[in-house]
């Protein structure tokens, strides 16, 4: 599984879904990441995503997980729980979106450096403490990055947290690009899925009702 999720930066897996599962799964890529907010009280490695915790039932825009976070959040994994109407994470392979780009776009990019840090829905999603740990970190990374375990290059977007870079970019016109190696994965039962954060930007459409997932992030070994 650890192979498929290298090569495509996504994995989709069929079970039941438990809070034991979900962590089981998590732990197969890698050291799980305990969080502050949103997480379940008996287990700190686990977020519970529905339309009263972390980003409400809004649209939340393209964007990589914690990119202003001072540390590596290298994967995800998210398991469905319900929805009252039918719904879907669309994601972006920014492996094949970097490969298609000219040689000159290519050696240009290739020295923009990032600064990013939450929009004001993501501030919702984050304690005060956390916040002026972000503010202080100051997270710079590059916008072409090399895989830690595949060493292949990629675009590192995270659109909806990108504040400014060292050369000019536009981020608009880069987004469209990125958005021709786009796909959906339309969430029903017994789904969890696996995904790489430094391959893989993603977003989610607004939703109405009761709509519930758990999260765990993890950092590769």
């Amino acid at each position: 599984m650890k192979d498929k999720l290298y090569e495509h930066g996504f994995v989709h897996i069929s079970d039941r879904v438990t809070t034991d599962s979900v962590i089981m799964y998590g732990e197969m890529f890698g050291d799980l990441l305990r969080v502050r907010k949103h997480s379940l009280k008996d287990d700190t490695r686990l977020q519970l995503v529905n339309q009263n915790e972390m980003f409400g039932s809004t649209d939340v825009n393209w964007h990589n997980d914690c990119s202003y976070e001072k540390s590596e959040y290298h994967g995800t994994a998210l398991a469905y729980l319900h929805s009252d109407e039918p719904t879907y994470t669309e994601f972006i392979d920014c492996n094949a979106a970097y490969d298609a780009l000219s040689a000159n776009d290519k050696e240009y990019l290739q020295g923009v450096v990032c600064h990013y840090a939450p929009s004001d829905e993501y501030a919702s999603c984050i304690s005060e403490k956390q916040l002026k740990i972000i503010k202080k970190a100051n997270v710079h990374r590059n916008l072409i990055m090399d895989h830690p375990i595949t060493k292949k290059k990629s675009l590192y977007l995270s659109y909806e947290t990108l504040r400014s870079s060292n050369k000019k970019i536009d981020k608009h016109k880069l987004l469209e690009h990125c958005k021709n190696f786009s796909f959906r994965h339309y969430w029903k039962e017994n789904d969890i899925i696996v995904w790489d954060n430094r391959r893989m930007m993603h977003r989610r459409p607004a939703f109405n009702g009761r709509r519930e997932m758990l999260r765990v992030n993890f950092r590769y070994v």
